[in-house]
């Protein structure tokens, strides 16, 4: 029982960091992407996702940028 239960927690818990962290990232390259929807003035849910999506682009686009400076 309590291999199980540590087993858990060692499983859970690096999970919720790496939401944590995600959640934070998104925040902050929400922040960056603002100023298009600014530009973009769309009320629709279209409007709203896009800018979102443009936001996790945005998270991706850096992941890979960084994994390319990483390999040099």
């Amino acid at each position: 029982m309590k291999t199980t239960i540590l087993g858990g927690l060692l499983f859970l818990v690096p999970l919720a960091f790496l939401a944590i962290v995600l959640g934070k990232t998104f925040q902050v390259s929400m922040l960056l992407v603002d100023p298009i929807d600014a530009v973009m003035p769309i009320e629709t849910v279209a409007g709203i996702a896009f800018i979102s999506v443009m936001a996790i682009a945005l998270i991706v686009v850096v992941c890979f940028l960084a994994g390319l400076a990483a390999r040099r």
